[in-house]
């Protein structure tokens, strides 16, 4: 928004539903008065808002669909538009555009855009302007589709604007200039138009450039004199610099001399053995020779405005003598010191006072004093403190809280006559001993009828923390405060919340005071959540039958965990114990010689179990409540020859993730990418694949972890920039266990470094156990449906993703996902409950995925057959229904659109 003139333009907020009036809702249409910035396609007959399907009323659109200028006019990539800026002017007879340019004094430009009306009855000018003040210096005529030739603009299509003007070489050189463009016409009719392409471009002298106009207010400026410093022996500095007579002049008349603070300064060019310091003085080195010098310099207003900084040249004279230096006075300047953002308490003391001191241009350091100053207290109070060695004050354990203002001196050492010191000051603010620290309680809610942690944690008395409650301190209510209704300060620092609170959050003030001096206290206010009454939901747990066949088992050995496809509340694999009990099926126990291990999910088959196929039923249940439980069975088949079978290829290939630094406490890319089992590349881990574990001969470094998921843990203490090798090990999980191991190396990367974000994407748990009838041979629904991209598209269409497996969870067999998003069950799958993981991923890249699980039931074949589609599909799927692909936009116009279909509308105004 411009605040020049008495009104401005407003930005309109695109809000994510349409508000029901005032000025959000003028905000919203892009109102008179408003702009807004969008794709031209996105105002395509103005036919964006959300809230009316079909558009009906002809009336509800902006402006007409077009291409932006510059594509307009290419013609090259039709369909591919640039962002315009769109313009309700109304009227409002001010800026719509501005803009901080450079320009350089006798220096011809032109200034140019491109106007589109929407309907008709619009006019803009253009506009060069002082910045700070919006002096209008040059100006073109109003453009508008009412005037002639060469300043008519056309209705309903792009028209080129443009001033061209050369500035004044009489102007102020470090002037600082905008350019503008500005609506000319008053008028809630029509008045509406895109704005493209504002462009200013130096160009040769023009015979009809408009002569630019200089600014009348006027800008600070600095002026700088030659120095004469006088005599100035070798190994010596000057006692006086050289800014003591440079000056600067402000924009209201005023002269102040130049300081370190509205000024820097520095050596244009060398003179052997001078330099030229930043406050100003000459430092002469021991071997310079005797003569006469001069250095010259510079001198800038501060802060330095780039690229054109205001600025003044000056020379200083120096002449150096022969012969030794006499004794001379040193120039000491005390400079007060104030302490009192840093309290301190009875018995402490502040920092040294000498470090802001200088002598002859020279900081001084605690080190110097006794060498070359002296220093000590003198006047009112120095009896309640003493002043050190070093220049540091302590304060006396008597003396009372409050503010100190303490008058000290500084004097040359060895004694001069007469005496060479100065004084100046330093306040010092005493505080007590006793601090309450205000608390925050709001990450752990409390409920009504609870109790807050103790208020003292984070409290201090004499310096120690946590002070305890009737022993160091009492704690009550502060009595200058209001403590809300139905809440308690107990003497043991906690705070009870009585059971008729409110849900929300509240501000308990509190006051604390020591034991031994009921007069020293302190307040501080805890803020509180009180949260509403917790709500315990059951679990919901789900066990999905297995099917181990493809992996026979000798007798006398084990299966995989049968909790690998299992749920607890969503979450797949529960952990044995922990998570849930795993037992035998109470109404149908496991045949003979088969043994379900409770305590990690393992089934052992006993070692004289005939070969052949079993169905082995196991029940689950959730261990925080045992009656939320879930039966499911296992497919086993005992085959004694694959004891003999031959061992599996096993090949780990070295890894290097040098080309892609990995930040401290993040993790590597999966190292199975590039080894192989059995001839394929890139393994699953887990289940059907392999195991990746440490290298048990060659540890990795410390505190690195590989993951069984491939994957390398980077520890938070790695050193950023170097590159550690990272033994690992993968071994085969079947019969046979063959274990090969090779080297990752990885590249620890600055913490700082920050990923750009990949377009959100999101994959949802299915549930087609309900409304849709599956059994073996038929087809799921698509799992897309409540799936999304970009956080726009629900269900995200099938050409924007890629649909398949998730490489990251074992497949489930008999079931096939397909690219459709639908899921294909094999004839020969039994009944039964299953669990199958499924990823998508972003098809312009493929590296962003996301992963989710579809709970399928499938029933036995009872003669009616049904393939997920018709009466008994999800709605919208089957039955003589359709679903159409939605067209993909580009990620750009995705984002775009997604702000502007979130709900702006623009109107029509229609003629008054």
């Amino acid at each position: 928004m411009f605040t020049h003139g008495a009104q401005y333009y407003k930005f309109a907020a695109l809000p994510a539903t349409y508000p029901a009036s005032g000025e959000a809702e003028k905000s919203a249409n892009i109102d008179n008065g408003y702009y807004a910035v969008a794709l031209p396609s996105a105002f395509a007959n103005g036919i964006w808002m959300s809230w009316v399907s079909p558009p009906s009323d002809p009336n509800q659109y902006w402006f007409k669909g077009t291409n932006d200028y510059t594509g307009s006019a290419a013609g090259s990539n039709p369909g591919q538009y640039g962002a315009v800026l769109a313009v309700n002017a109304g009227e409002v007879l001010n800026e719509y555009y501005r803009r901080p340019v450079q320009l350089e004094r006798g220096a011809t430009y032109v200034l140019s855009a491109a106007i589109y009306i929407a309907n008709s009855g619009a006019a803009t000018r253009l506009e060069v302007q002082q910045s700070a003040t919006g002096q209008i210096l040059a100006k073109s005529a109003d453009f508008g589709d009412w005037q002639s030739a060469p300043y008519n603009l056309p209705q309903q299509a792009w028209g080129p604007i443009s001033l061209t003007f050369t500035v004044d070489s009489n102007c102020n050189a470090n002037e600082n200039y905008s350019v503008s463009l500005r609506n000319k016409l008053s008028s809630n009719s029509n008045n509406d138009f895109y704005v493209d392409d504002v462009k200013l471009e130096k160009v040769a002298s023009a015979p009809s450039a408009v002569a630019m106009a200089c600014a009348t207010t006027k800008v600070p400026t600095i002026a700088a004199d030659d120095d004469n410093l006088g005599t100035v022996y070798a190994g010596e500095t000057t006692t006086t610099g050289v800014r003591v007579n440079d000056t600067i002049t402000q924009a209201d008349g005023t002269t102040v001399t130049t300081n370190s603070s509205n000024s820097t300064i520095r050596q244009t060019s060398t003179v052997p053995g001078l330099t030229l310091r930043s406050d100003g003085y000459i430092e002469v080195a021991s071997t310079v020779t005797p003569g006469t010098y001069e250095v010259p310099y510079q001198i800038c207003i501060a802060p330095e405005t780039k690229p054109w900084p205001t600025c003044a040249d000056a020379i200083a004279t120096i002449t150096v003598p022969s012969g030794t230096a006499p004794p001379r006075t040193p120039d000491l300047q005390p400079l007060p010191d104030d302490y009192t953002s840093t309290p301190v308490a009875p018995g402490g003391k502040v920092p040294s006072v000498i470090t802001n001191d200088t002598s002859d241009g020279t900081t001084l350091t605690p080190t110097d004093i006794g060498s070359s100053v002296t220093v000590k207290l003198v006047g009112e109070d120095p009896g309640q403190f003493t002043m050190n060695p070093d220049g540091s004050i302590t304060v006396s354990t008597t003396t009372p809280p409050g503010t100190y203002t303490l008058t000290y001196e500084i004097c040359a050492n060895p004694a001069q006559t007469p005496a060479n010191c100065k004084t100046t000051t330093v306040t010092i603010l005493v505080q007590s001993p006793i601090d309450a620290v205000n608390d925050d309680f709001t990450g752990a809610p409390t409920a009504p009828g609870g109790s807050t942690a103790s208020v003292l944690g984070n409290d201090t008395l004499s310096g120690a923390g946590n002070p305890v409650p009737k022993v160091d301190v009492t704690v009550q209510a502060d009595p200058n405060g209001t403590v809300p209704t139905g809440f308690k300060v107990n003497e043991d620092g906690t705070i009870t919340v009585d059971p008729t609170v409110v849900p929300g959050n509240y501000s308990v003030p509190y006051q604390i005071c020591a034991v031994s001096n009921k007069a020293l206290c302190d307040s501080a206010v805890a803020t509180i959540t009180v949260a509403p009454p917790v709500v315990t939901t059951p679990p919901t747990i789900l066990a999905t039958n297995d099917d181990f066949t493809s992996a026979p088992i000798v007798p006398g050995k084990s299966t995989p965990s049968i909790l690998g496809n299992d749920t607890l509340n969503q979450s797949g694999n529960p952990a044995p114990v922990t998570d849930v009990i795993v037992s035998s099926d109470p109404t149908s126990l496991p045949p003979t010689g088969f043994t379900i291990n409770t305590t990690d999910g393992t089934i052992t088959v006993g070692s004289t179990v005939p070969l052949g196929d079993y169905v082995v039923p196991y029940k689950i249940c959730a261990q925080s409540d045992s009656s939320a439980c879930s039966t499911a069975v296992v497919k086993i088949k005992v085959d004694a020859s694959v004891g003999t079978s031959t061992p599996p290829s096993v090949m780990a290939n070295p890894d290097d993730f040098t080309g892609t630094p990995v930040v401290p406490g993040q993790s590597t890319p999966s190292v199975l990418t590039n080894d192989e089992l059995d001839g394929t590349s890139n393994p699953p881990a887990g289940a059907g694949g392999v195991d990746v574990s440490e290298d048990p001969k060659n540890p990795p470094p410390a505190g690195f972890k590989i993951n069984t998921d491939g994957t390398i843990t980077v520890p938070t203490t790695a050193t950023p920039g170097t590159t550690y090798d990272v033994p690992y090990q993968i071994c085969s999980n079947g019969v046979i266990v063959v274990c090969k191991s090779t080297v990752a190396k990885v590249t620890v990367g600055n913490s700082t470094v920050v990923t750009p974000s990949p377009t959100p994407i999101l994959a949802s748990n299915d549930d087609f156990s309900t409304n849709v009838t599956l059994i073996p041979g038929s087809t799921t629904p698509s799992v897309l449906t409540n799936d999304s991209l970009n956080s726009t598209s629900n269900p995200v269409p099938v050409t924007d993703v890629v649909v398949g497996d998730d490489p990251k969870s074992s497949k489930v067999s008999g079931f096939t996902v397909k690219p459709d998003g639908t899921i294909d069950i094999d004839p020969t799958v039994v009944p039964g409950n299953y669990v199958v993981p499924y990823q998508i991923c972003e098809a312009a890249n493929t590296n962003n995925c996301a992963a989710a699980k579809v709970t399928i039931v499938v029933s036995a074949d009872s003669g009616g057959g049904n393939n997920g589609s018709g009466s008994g599909g999800l709605p919208g799927v089957g039955g003589g229904s359709s679903v159409q692909a939605v067209p993909s936009l580009g990620t750009w116009a995705l984002l775009m659109l997604s702000a502007l279909i979130g709900g702006m509308a623009m109107r029509r105004r229609r003629q008054m």
